[in-house]
């Protein structure tokens, strides 16, 4: 069996054809050279509808912190999976796996899964990369994809992107995010999907307009990396309901966590099988 690792940023053969077959090879090309991608119509229109109102109740259930910012720009729900099934409908859309694997390698791990409500008049947040504990290496550790459920633009607090900025592998320093004010900002429609690689520079825009945007942001990182939430208490019963590809996103199938002593035999049921992913 062969264990080579690909290229950074490599398009394997494999991922082309998928991502061909979607209509989506030129935003991971997009993905590759300038570190962030608007893929549109991602997601159709009801089930967007749907998926705000949950997102809404559970903003407004949990009223968390939106990041820096203050509460009266937004709130935000956070480890949302097994919460409501649109959750977990929403991370198995055929492009943003292909994304994922992309992006993350085989055998993918869900980092987070949140949701945030921004009001009129939210101030901006502060250019930063999301990879912050993560030493630069040129395989991209993580990403983010946020769904659209309300339209995006630069009026209504978009988020904003620095291109190229991610093969710096570092956070932007004072001086430099203060020259990247502008930057480019995320539009896109309801079901569009916006993504941005683990090292890229990004902030969002102020929202001047009046009303909310809602959010779904779902992040994933390497197999080999420690997600940010922990889904360890859905059991069996959650993931018989799905594909079994909702199962390796929680890492159930991997052998990192399970090794122990076991009478002197090592656990190898998905040793050689993860070892295999995580080349990809």
């Amino acid at each position: 069996m062969e264990f080579a690792y690909p290229e950074p940023w490599s398009i394997s053969g494999e991922i082309a054809a998928r991502a061909g077959d979607l209509g989506v090879l030129g935003h991971l090309e997009q993905l590759r050279d300038e570190g962030y991608a608007n893929i549109p119509s991602v997601y159709d229109a009801e089930f967007c509808r749907e998926l705000r109102e949950a997102v809404v109740d559970a903003t407004a259930r949990e009223s968390g912190g939106y990041f820096d910012l203050k509460p009266s720009d937004g709130r935000s729900a956070y480890h949302l999976l097994g919460a409501n099934d649109l959750f977990a409908q929403a991370l198995l859309s055929p492009v943003l796996q292909v994304v994922a694997e992309y992006l993350c390698g085989g055998d993918f791990l869900l980092s987070q899964l949140s949701a945030s409500v921004r009001y009129e008049g939210a101030a901006p947040m502060a250019l930063h990369i999301d990879s912050q504990w993560i030493p630069p290496t040129p395989y991209n550790p993580m990403f983010t994809a946020c769904l659209a459920l309300d339209e995006l633009s630069e009026e209504a607090g978009a988020t904003r992107v620095i291109p190229g900025s991610h093969k710096l592998m570092r956070n932007p320093g004072l001086n430099e995010a203060a020259a990247c004010e502008k930057g480019v900002a995320m539009s896109g429609s309801v079901g569009s999907m916006s993504i941005w690689t683990g090292y890229a520079w990004h902030a969002n825009f102020a929202r001047s307009i009046p009303g909310e945007r809602a959010l779904l942001h779902m992040t994933f990182c390497r197999l080999g990396y420690r997600p940010v939430e922990d889904y360890s208490d859905l059991g069996d019963d959650f993931l018989s309901r799905w594909p079994p590809v909702m199962a390796t996103m929680l890492g159930r199938n991997s052998w990192l966590g399970l090794a122990g002593r076991n009478g002197g035999r090592c656990e190898m049921e998905h040793y050689t099988r993860m070892w295999a992913a995580a080349r990809r």
